[in-house]
């Protein structure tokens, strides 16, 4: 039997209510109605509960969610003590039309349900599941697939005044084509949503809209989407979305069906993964199990990649054409979209690195379609791969901090910035510096001077005045001044290889501090 909610019932007896209370937490939970027997106290979370006035209980003798519909109002009834159930008061009805209503709401989503349950069984056509979630929803709907091409509209309802809807209608790539393409929401927003579903303002009509992204073994293969066709400019209802999301759960726990997907990228990938980051494995044996079943060789060594995409509101289906094309370059790996990123597992045998070849052709393809790679260091050990995604997300934040466009990055060109992170990070301390370089930061400070960077050049050109006055164009004479002032400032001619190294050390820190901490 189907589940409805209180809010559906609501809808139906709304002429006659004239108090009520529904919680925020209000869902589809209930299958069954019952009329209350005062001598009976064995409430059930799933029930709606009809009752006469005289027979309401007090607000302490319910449990929490209760569902109530009670016909008349007590003698100093106050609907603020119930604020812990969901209670309706009708009024100018009969007790008997009362059940009517109630028998026929159940009746109508419960066949409503078969038939739904039906279309799928006989293996019906996207178009006759989305007609019948018209009907269920009262609301227009649509499915679309990733290039925005509609797969299948709402026949019996339209969204008036809707230009988005118009195009939807009119069909694939024609004039009115752009609007869809422009409208919010974007990928980026429907993913980084709450169950992959986000209500928003169309920014083409202004009207109210649900889009929801369908997946297929883990990965998105359509858009589900839901127009509002009255007071266009003000959110759905509640029941409305309620009904919206039972159908967007069923057609996306049917996908499958509906939408060819390759059998060898789904569902236990992306729990593996995750499973992976989110450190759930207890030991190799699982893991080395699982990696038989998805493919891989356990004896091989392995790179984690991620793509990241410069432009966020890339499009779906571009998602799907890279990790196509990566999984053909490089055999045996495996892709999959998460959080906004492509992540890939790719077997490099014995080898240290992917070949130059594959990262050349890797850097090509990067930067056609205008997205870059971030390449882990090799790893034998899957354990230790929940260290990988902290990495990858701190070395984005590098390269846009360092306004890098190269695309195809290894993690050891910033092995020193991110130990240098982590080192910052349990530093009691903002700055912990040797006191020859808090007394040059002192000196430049009071006098305006640039002793310090003068310093770091030196140390880092190994002491030579040459290089160290050609980077700085100063005249050989004028730099060994003013090193010889340095170093009558410091007490220390820096002879002691390991002083130096140190102080270059903790110059590098306080650039990272600097730059990337601010």
């Amino acid at each position: 039997m189907t589940k409805i909610s209180i809010n559906i019932i609501e809808k139906v007896l709304s002429n006659h209510i004239v108090q009520k209370n529904i919680r925020d937490d209000a869902d589809m939970v209930i299958d069954t109605y019952e009329i209350y027997n005062p001598n009976h106290f064995d409430f059930r979370e799933n029930c709606l509960y009809l009752m006469k006035s005289e027979d309401l209980p007090d607000s302490d003798a319910v449990p929490v969610s209760l569902n109530v519909v009670c016909w008349g109002i007590p003698e100093g009834f106050e609907i603020k003590k119930y604020k812990n159930i969901n209670l309706l008061m009708v009024e100018g009805i009969t007790p008997e039309k009362n059940i009517n209503f109630i028998i026929s709401i159940f009746h109508r989503y419960n066949s409503l349900e078969e038939r739904l349950n039906s279309l799928i069984l006989e293996n019906a056509s996207l178009q006759e599941i989305i007609d019948l979630a018209t009907e269920m929803v009262e609301m227009p709907v649509n499915i679309l697939d990733l290039n925005h091409k509609v797969l299948a509209i709402s026949t019996e309802m339209d969204a008036p005044d809707d230009p988005i809807w118009k195009s939807l209608k009119l069909g694939y790539m024609t004039e009115y084509y752009e609007n869809i393409l422009n409208t919010s929401p974007t990928m980026r927003d429907i993913i980084k949503a709450k169950g992959s579903s986000i209500e928003i303002t169309s920014s083409i009509s202004g009207h109210h809209v649900q889009v929801s992204l369908l997946r297929s073994g883990g990965r998105p293969i359509a858009y589900f989407g839901m127009h509002k066709f009255y007071e266009t400019r003000k959110p759905f209802d509640k029941h409305t979305l309620q009904l919206y999301e039972y159908l967007f759960r069923k057609i996306n726990r049917n996908s499958g069906q509906y939408f060819e997907m390759k059998a060898d990228r789904g569902l236990i990938y992306e729990e593996f993964l995750l499973n992976l980051f989110n450190r759930k494995f207890k030991d190799s044996d699982e893991i080395d199990a699982l990696l038989v079943k998805l493919g891989f060789d356990v004896d091989s060594s392995y790179q984690m990649a991620l793509i990241s995409f410069r432009n966020s509101d890339i499009r779906a289906d571009l998602y799907f054409t890279i990790m196509d094309y990566l999984e053909k370059v490089m055999p045996n790996s495996k892709c999959i979209a998460m959080d906004l990123y492509i992540y890939i597992i790719i077997p490099i045998g014995g080898d240290d690195y992917l070949s130059d070849e594959t990262q050349k052709i890797m850097t090509e393809f990067l930067d056609l379609h205008h997205c870059l790679c971030i390449l882990s260091p090799p790893f034998e050990s899957f354990l230790k791969l929940h260290k990988f995604n902290p990495m990858f997300e701190t070395v984005l934040g590098f390269i846009k901090k360092q306004g890098r466009e190269d695309r195809l990055y290894h993690f050891y060109e910033f092995a020193d910035l991110y130990g240098m992170k982590l080192l910052a990070e349990e530093m009691p301390t903002e700055r912990m510096v040797h006191p020859m370089i808090q007394k040059l930061l002192d000196y430049d400070a009071e006098h305006k001077s640039d002793y310090f960077e003068t310093f770091k050049v030196y140390l880092r050109n190994e002491s030579s005045i040459s290089t160290t006055s050609n980077l700085l164009h100063m005249h050989r004479n004028s730099l060994q001044y003013r090193i010889n002032r340095i170093e009558q400032l410091l007490g220390d001619h820096f002879d002691d290889w390991k002083l130096r190294e140190l102080l270059l050390f903790q110059m590098k820190c306080l650039e990272y501090q600097d730059i990337f901490l601010k």
